[in-house]
């Protein structure tokens, strides 16, 4: 059987660009932060929703379930049950989880949505097949898919299957800590403390000061910053992250006091704002009780064993917080430094198979051997061969044998007569087009069984008759070229 788990779905955040990775990975360190008070919780990113997964039975679920509630950039949630993607096991789970509240509902609907498009079934067919089984499994239970009593809602991703009922509003608003900081005024009403939670759910910041400094127009330290902001049992209760004086300050009982400033709407004398809070001695307000801090954080930070601590670094039992905290400030920043030479290429990068036969390289081949080739192949020179002079050979001995292959045709043709095959064959070369455009158009001037195209016999006799010097004139032949190519004989 697999564990509970929560399924946190995102709110703005998914609006976000380039830069929403970093809102995510806020969010995951402000959920981390909430969730280590009540055990070993699993956090992790994916599809806009965020997975909180308890890690062993001694995790206080209940309580983390509450906390999920107060952590802004959360839209929605719902606690839910993981299974196999199967339906006999979405069933099953179905079944498991959440048959009580199905069983006490007068009517219910299946809803699904397939994530992982691998999976057989759509999403229709999902409700369809998981709610037939239920109405069969739960008789008592009507179906109504408008206005059901009970949803059932099958949730198909890429690791596994999540069945959970309804979901429950999240605290919306954007991750802490990724709005900047700002200052918040405090007063007796309801009004200001409802400003600064609303402040603080757009990812603000909110500044604790030391006597108001902020006011003085002075130099103005932090003592403190609050992270986390929520209304709990008609208390305004507030996370505050200390500066390591303001800390001391507090554990040294050299303040006790949180004082708010609170600015006033002068036509009602309303609270309309909260300007700071300031760590004083002397509250203006009757009654303020001194700062609380819950049993699992010391000064607003969580408390940590020093000890255990510096046994891990490798310091001594009575090492000091900060000793020990210069040793962690070591260690992180040689996680960084291993971090980015990891990112770093090697100097001697193998090419990948595809590259390598492409070139004509052996598998494998170093990266030295790599570059040679391709600034061999970029100057046009392989194994001593000039590619661009080859290539131009090339396309000359197939323009000329194309131009010999026009003039041929030409003369079988009778297109041409034997003494124009020069000038032809220079036509054809120069303007191959031009050469065929004219053979198409040029009448037949010559009889083809007076062309010899093979091995040409030469005339018996010098002399010509009549005949043939006549035809000879009209072509422009001379009684030489006659001689020289001769004719066929009857």
């Amino acid at each position: 059987m697999m564990k509970e788990l929560f399924l946190l779905k995102l709110g703005e955040i998914v609006l976000k660009g380039q830069n929403r990775r970093v809102f995510e990975d806020k969010l995951k360190t402000n959920t981390r932060r909430r969730m280590s008070k009540f055990g070993q919780f699993r956090v992790t990113i994916t599809q806009s929703t965020l997975y909180v997964e308890p890690l062993n039975d001694e995790c206080d679920v209940d309580g983390a379930w509450e906390a999920c509630g107060a952590i802004f950039g959360i839209a929605s949630m719902c606690r839910c049950r993981a299974c196999e993607k199967d339906l006999d096991a979405i069933f099953a789970a179905v079944c498991d989880y959440l048959g009580d509240e199905l069983s006490m509902a007068r009517s219910f609907k299946v809803e699904s949505k397939r994530s992982d498009k691998r999976f057989p079934l759509n999403s229709i067919q999902i409700s369809q097949e998981i709610g037939g089984r239920l109405a069969e499994e739960f008789p008592n239970v009507a179906v109504d898919v408008h206005t059901p009593d009970y949803t059932v809602n099958i949730e198909v991703r890429e690791t596994a299957a999540y069945v959970h009922g309804p979901s429950v509003p999240g605290a919306g608003g954007l991750p802490t800590g990724t709005g900047g900081r700002a200052a918040v005024l405090l007063s007796g009403g309801i009004d200001s403390p409802v400003a600064g939670y609303m402040i603080a759910k757009r990812g603000v910041d909110l500044v604790v000061d030391y006597e108001h400094q902020t006011l003085k127009g002075c130099e103005a330290p932090a003592a403190g910053w609050v992270k986390e902001l929520k209304l709990e049992d008609g208390q305004i209760k507030a996370v505050v992250e200390w500066t390591p004086r303001g800390a001391r300050y507090l554990e040294n009982k050299e303040y006790r006091y949180l004082s708010p400033v609170v600015n006033v709407r002068k036509a009602d004398n309303k609270a309309v704002g909260l300007h700071s809070l300031a760590l004083t001695n002397t509250p203006a307000i009757e009654g303020m009780n001194p700062i609380v801090n819950s049993d699992n954080f010391e000064g607003g930070q969580h408390s940590m064993d020093i000890k255990k601590l510096a046994e891990l670094l490798g310091l001594g039992e009575d090492a000091t917080e900060e000793q020990v905290m210069e040793a962690l400030k070591v260690c992180l920043a040689e996680n960084r430094s291993l971090k980015e030479t990891e990112k770093q290429p090697p100097e001697n990068v193998v090419a990948n198979k595809a590259v390598c036969e492409l070139l004509g390289l052996k598998a494998g081949a170093a990266a030295e051997d790599v570059t040679a080739k391709i600034m061999e192949l970029k100057s046009g020179t392989v194994d001593g061969v000039n590619l661009a002079e080859e290539l131009k050979a090339l396309k000359q001995q197939n323009a000329e044998r194309e131009a010999n292959d026009a003039v041929t045709l030409a003369l079988k043709a009778g297109k041409i007569t034997p003494a124009q095959k020069e000038w032809a064959k220079g036509y054809a070369l120069s303007d191959p087009k031009g050469f065929g455009s004219f053979v198409e158009k040029a009448p037949q001037i010559v009889p083809m069984d007076k062309i010899e195209l093979g091995d040409v016999k030469a005339l018996k006799s010098d002399a010509l008759d009549a005949d043939t010097l006549l035809v000879c004139k009209q072509l422009g032949v001379t009684p030489d070229d006659v001689k020289k190519y001769g004719m066929k004989e009857d």
